[in-house]
């Protein structure tokens, strides 16, 4: 009995570490409670496709703000995590210390990392957050998809935006459109990045977004970055008090090639539809 309880001890420890990893095949999922940067490295290729620190963020206005608290569990079957964040907020920079500014919110915002042996699906759980704190929008995953250095090659845009956009290492100009579902008629949003010239295969990523209705699609030359999963508006509840909520789960599934072109992602995508 006492061997029994110790292990359940050694075990829950490990279910609640700041940060954790499971494989799958030649994939590795980990989240940097410190950072709260999520990555996925793909052993066929040797590249680590990560998002920016965090990788989940709530956003007043145009800060950005950041989990105080990060909890990671694996889930139940061990194909994934959990992943719990609360208590967000902004440090306070010296030049804003004499007229106040600050941001914080009470929110505790969850998501579901599963792993397959080809792809991780993302699932943003619900997110309601009281009306005085202003929060207008998630930024999850953030930014996913970045390789560091990023050789040349070329994203595969979302149905009639444009379809391929080569770019070159070191490009950093910006695409500022902000594409949603709702407003351009799309079903389906579909991201692509192909590290090779047009006319040739190289290691990809791919995007597939499952409940793509009212998502925004932030698109950069340079670094692959979907912004996702709710929209700005605020929605009216009871005596017209409006607030900030995420009223159903979000999910967007990455898939990871070693060797893609533009014709194998728009044929996954179509596998989707």
């Amino acid at each position: 009995m006492v061997v029994i309880c110790a292990l359940a001890l050694v075990a829950s420890a490990l279910a609640w570490a700041e940060d954790a990893a499971v494989s799958r095949g030649p994939l590795t999922l980990r989240f940097d409670a410190a950072t709260q940067k999520l990555a996925v490295t793909d052993a066929r290729t040797g590249l680590t496709w990560a998002s920016d620190a965090p990788a989940l963020a709530l956003v007043v206005g145009e800060t950005k703000l950041k989990a105080e608290r990060a909890e990671v569990t694996r889930l139940g079957d061990g194909t994934g995590l959990r992943v719990r964040l609360s208590d967000f907020g902004v440090k306070k920079p010296v030049f804003f210390e004499k007229t106040g500014f600050s941001a914080t919110s009470r929110a505790s915002v969850a998501f579901d990392a599963a792993l397959t042996e080809t792809s991780v699906r993302l699932r943003l759980d619900p997110v309601d957050n009281p009306a005085e704190e202003g929060i207008s929008r998630v930024d999850f995953p953030n930014r996913f998809g970045q390789t560091g250095e990023e050789p040349s090659g070329y994203l595969v845009l979302p149905l009639g935006l444009g379809g391929i956009r080569p770019f070159e290492r070191g490009d950093f100009r910006w695409d500022t459109r902000v594409y949603a579902n709702g407003s351009h008629g799309l079903n389906m949003a579909l991201l692509g990045k192909v590290l090779a010239s047009p006319t040739e295969t190289g290691p990809a990523i791919v995007a597939v977004f499952h409940t793509a209705f009212d998502c925004g699609l932030r698109l950069e030359t340079r670094v692959f970055t979907p912004r996702w999963a709710v929209q700005t508006k605020p929605t009216l509840l009871e005596g017209n008090e409006r607030r900030f909520q995420v009223s159903y789960a979000r999910e967007v599934e990455y898939h990871f090639r070693p060797r893609a072109s533009y014709v194998e992602c728009a044929k996954l995508y179509r596998r989707h539809l």
